[in-house]
């Protein structure tokens, strides 16, 4: 999967909430703080002030001027993937965002999903990869971190973001119809558990996950099985192509 993008990063943490309603409430207060005590509430950083002038991303609302004249109701919140298996709903104004990964937003949709890999630190347990539906947060994985990695490169799932005659070359491999969702089925299936960290201890000592591909079509449509359940389960059923695990 040769195109990657760090995840998300607001670089405050009063924009994610479990409740919508709870982001609503504290959007509110800020605007309506006298202006001497919006600095404060807003958290002010170098990439993002009160008075910030940026522009609206794809994914995001349509915003006009800035924080700090803004005088109207809080955009409605969007699902993120805030920590592995741990979905929280954002405030999608690039306004509030430090790093909001633009080219993740862009890419989002139905068919999309996001792996989520710690890529940096050595993975000593747990699963070497998370999925998400969901755009993630740059430390969705373990907290410390980490790269995203999305199934396709435009939000049509019309062009998969894996190496260049990958899914050919395995099909002639192992007499199979190899598909894109077949491809990260099959590395869910080998990465996603304990197990794999287990088995590659030594390896994974250099940070990054490696998967070894199989050439024996049995294991292959076991694996593959056994991903599409995992993506299934990692994304609360968002995943649409993955639809018969239910």
């Amino acid at each position: 999967m040769p195109w990657q993008a760090p995840g998300i990063k607001p670089n405050r943490t009063w924009v994610y909430d479990p409740s919508p309603d709870t982001l609503r409430t504290r959007w509110e207060r800020l605007i309506k703080a006298p202006a001497s005590d919006k600095a404060i509430l807003f958290k002010e950083s170098d990439a993002r002030k009160i008075d910030s002038l940026v522009q609206p991303i794809t994914g995001f609302v349509i915003h006009h001027g800035t924080i700090k004249d803004e005088a109207g109701p809080c955009p409605a919140p969007v699902r993120v993937g805030y920590r592995s298996f741990d979905r929280q709903w954002v405030i999608p104004d690039n306004r509030v965002h430090h790093r909001p990964s633009p080219d993740l937003w862009r890419v989002a949709g139905d068919a999309q999903v996001f792996a989520s890999e710690q890529h940096a630190h050595p993975i000593e347990s747990g699963p070497g990869l998370v999925f998400t539906a969901h755009v993630p947060d740059m430390d969705h994985t373990d907290g410390r971190g980490g790269r995203v990695l999305p199934l396709y490169r435009d939000r049509a799932a019309g062009s998969p973001n894996l190496a260049p005659g990958l899914t050919p070359l395995l099909s002639h491999r192992l007499g199979l119809s190899v598909t894109a969702p077949d491809m990260l089925a099959y590395v869910a299936g080998v990465t996603a558990h304990g197990g794999y960290t287990a088995r590659f201890a030594q390896e994974l000592r250099t940070p990054g996950v490696r998967v070894p591909l199989t050439a024996d079509p049995e294991l292959w449509t076991r694996a593959v099985h056994l991903g599409k359940r995992i993506i299934w389960l990692h994304t609360y059923g968002a995943a649409s192509w993955c639809s018969d695990m239910a």
